[in-house]
């Protein structure tokens, strides 16, 4: 854990999503589906591990 934040897991499922994004990012200098796609796949893993906790 860096900074707090819960290590993620980019599924095969979203790796499109994942690329595109970094294109957009590192093309248009806009990072906003960046961010959003790692925010998102961050509040999944702090579910799960909430989960896991809370038994």
């Amino acid at each position: 854990m860096r900074n707090g934040y819960l290590p993620i897991i980019l599924k095969a499922s979203i790796k499109s999503k994942y690329y595109d994004a970094l294109d957009k990012a590192m093309l248009e200098h806009d990072y906003t589906d960046f961010i959003k796609l790692i925010v998102d796949e961050e509040d999944k893993i702090i579910d799960q591990y909430l989960k896991i906790i809370d038994r």
